[in-house]
């Protein structure tokens, strides 16, 4: 094989990164200043990784005893429990503590109550963005209905929406830049018939 044959084949191959170049975040020194306030009252979140390109991202979530509303994810999602008490208020749902680890499947819809006075800390690693919907499956009573769906959220929301909030308070937006990919994300169908046609099939946490 020739010289120029060889690099003809290694030419698109990227440079090997070594490890000075990986993003390393001590989770107990981020401060409370420095989480984004989410969409739901006194709940917060802090980017470790927004990855827009391959619609995936982990993010460090603080609770209030609000909870999540009621949702459903389109792919996997594991989530680690580091303080409080949690739990989805379907029928079956067992008491999340800390050390706690869970694998959420798609197309699974829970809601999450926070059952213990100090917020809960939890890391979760979701392979999809995720929808909000205005109710659980078991709360349908006519054939052929489904949850209505109330907001989308994925890298960009999480992305934009921690920009927004450091370009605001003018804080450095660095260390999220830093663990953000732009591209392309997979966003949901925009009408309600593509939607119903793309729609997983939903069962509640219980189920």
């Amino acid at each position: 094989m020739s010289n120029s044959l060889k690099i003809e084949l290694t030419r698109d191959i990227p440079a090997i990164h070594t490890a000075s170049d990986d993003v390393y975040i001590q989770i107990p020194d981020i401060k409370k200043e420095d989480m984004i306030p989410w969409s739901m009252k006194d709940d917060y979140f802090y980017p470790l990784c927004l990855d827009c390109q391959s619609n995936q991202m982990t993010l460090l979530f603080q609770l209030a005893a609000g909870g999540i509303h009621t949702h459903y994810h389109c792919g996997q999602t594991f989530a680690y429990t580091f303080q409080g008490k949690w739990r989805y208020t379907e029928e079956g749902s067992k008491i999340m503590v800390p050390g706690t680890f869970i694998l959420e499947y798609p197309g699974v819809t829970h809601t999450v109550e926070v059952i213990s006075e100090e917020p809960v800390l939890m890391v979760a690693n979701m392979r999809s963005g995720f929808l909000f919907v205005d109710r659980s499956p078991s709360e349908i009573t006519e054939p052929g209905e489904h949850p209505k769906i109330t907001m989308y959220q994925d890298p960009y929301y999480f992305y934009y929406r921690a920009k927004q909030y450091y370009e605001e308070e003018g804080k450095d937006f660095s260390q999220i830049e830093m663990v953000t990919t732009l591209g392309t994300a997979i966003r949901p169908p925009h009408t309600a018939s593509d939607r119903d046609a793309s729609r997983p099939k939903l069962k509640t946490a219980g189920a």
